[in-house]
């Protein structure tokens, strides 16, 4: 139960973020909508750190189809830095798009931390 608040805390800081600071949106030729830049964080249930990351080191584009591709990246205090690699898949994730549990976090023991959600609005 502990565990799906705090799913629920990030989806909502990410759309938070997402919508609240959105410095560029580009649209390309393709008719797909770029965003970046933008605040993206990561709670500690799903990096597997003791702390909240945060970054503007992101980007997430949204097709005509429906389709969006959400990406950010970390960088970790040197004191939280792992001491082997983590990898956590499944939890909740969401933008201004919408949400999904198609989603991956990699934590490094190089500082660095990836998220990146895939979401599928028109599964048709």
């Amino acid at each position: 139960m502990n565990k799906i608040r705090l799913s629920l805390l990030a989806v909502t800081v990410a759309v938070v973020c997402a919508v609240a600071v959105v410095p560029s949106a580009v649209q390309a030729n393709n008719g797909a909508t770029v965003i970046t830049e933008f605040g993206c964080g990561l709670i500690p249930a799903d990096s597997g750190l003791p702390i909240f990351l945060s970054t503007t080191d992101s980007h997430v584009v949204n097709t005509p189809s429906g389709r969006t591709s959400l990406t950010c990246h970390f960088e970790i205090p040197e004191e939280y830095w792992p001491t082997m690699t983590m990898r956590n898949s499944g939890f909740m994730c969401g933008t201004q798009f919408g949400s999904t549990t198609n989603s991956f976090a990699v934590v490094s023991t190089d500082g660095t931390a990836m998220l990146r959600c895939q979401i599928n609005t028109n599964p048709n």
